[in-house]
């Protein structure tokens, strides 16, 4: 039988408890129950456990699961476990780097698609790695830290020292029709030298279309090496000059990175493209107050004022 593990903030229980039901009328084992388990002391490998008896991993996602430390904990578990994970999209708010990849299902389509995913499910590879599960729980049971921040910074630093950090079986939605992406390693190896090829002569057509046309070859490898970057560092405060700890802050130039505010508010970026005097776009966001973006000076400092939500 299917065992599949919903990982949510509780803001998105209501949406939690829909999946709930609607999978376990097709006789799906869910686990959804994550409070009794963080209140022990083990908790950390308590969740690696569930996660590693699951076949399939629903990340209810929204800015409310983006805040979470414990719903940054499973994923980055999950993809550590190399665990389908697919995404349900309650907001407009972008998935992490590590699962820009994998296409979501929007929550208003999840009556019509849900069942066809799962009729698909047989033709997942779902054999397991009981030597990788082992070193992961193992490696989980000896984090001493209980409060979720820390718990999360160190399970992070274990999988990308051990290179843990590789993701499993990704789903692509496309319209109606549903796909499942599994490749054996024979496969993934067959397709890595092919895209070693590929990129070989992309690379000489490309060199020969410069020759062919007279550009200066040198310059222009020059011009790109000599690109001005900024770091940029600032704080994050509240409208009574209080510091915001756990804002997310993205920027318009970097789409894929983001960075979280520390207990003084502080934050910083480094390689921002642009040089000192230019500015850039900021988005933050963080529980308890309205999502904010303006233009900021690099390299700062910069001051952001956050207003309170109603």
């Amino acid at each position: 039988m299917l065992r599949i593990l919903i990982s949510y903030s509780h803001e998105n229980f209501e949406v939690s408890e829909r999946l709930k039901n609607t999978l376990e009328q097709k006789d799906i084992i869910v686990w959804r129950d994550q409070e009794s388990i963080y209140k022990c002391d083990a908790w950390p490998k308590a969740i690696g456990e569930y996660i590693a008896q699951s076949d399939l991993i629903l990340l209810v996602w929204s800015i409310h699961a983006a805040q979470s430390y414990f719903v940054q904990f499973e994923w980055n578990t999950a993809i550590a476990l190399k665990k389908t994970i697919i995404p349900i999209l309650v907001d407009s708010f972008p998935l992490p780097p590590a699962l820009s990849s994998v296409n979501g299902i929007p929550l208003k389509a999840i009556e019509n698609i849900v069942s066809r995913i799962f009729k698909s499910v047989g033709k997942m590879d779902l054999k397991v790695d009981q030597q990788l599960q082992s070193d992961i729980i193992r490696k989980l049971a000896c984090i001493q830290d209980r409060e979720p921040q820390k718990v999360l910074l160190v399970a992070k630093s274990i999988f990308e020292k051990q290179q843990w950090m590789v993701k499993g079986n990704v789903y692509q939605v496309s319209g109606e029709n549903i796909n499942i992406n599994v490749e054996s390693k024979t496969k993934s190896k067959k397709k890595m030298r092919w895209k070693k090829l590929y990129f070989v002569v992309a690379f000489c057509v490309a060199v020969l279309a410069i020759l062919w046309y007279s550009i200066d070859l040198t310059q222009k490898i020059n011009d790109l090496i000599s690109k001005e970057t900024s770091p940029l560092r600032g704080t994050v405060k509240n409208i009574d000059s209080y510091p915001v700890e756990g804002a997310i802050l993205k920027l318009e130039e970097l789409p894929n990175d983001s960075t979280i505010t520390t207990s003084d508010g502080g934050f910083y970026f480094s390689d921002i493209p642009g040089k000192p005097g230019e500015r850039v776009r900021l988005f933050i966001s963080v529980k308890g107050y309205k999502p904010h973006n303006e233009y900021v000076t690099l390299p700062g400092p910069v001051i952001i004022q956050l207003e309170k939500a109603n």
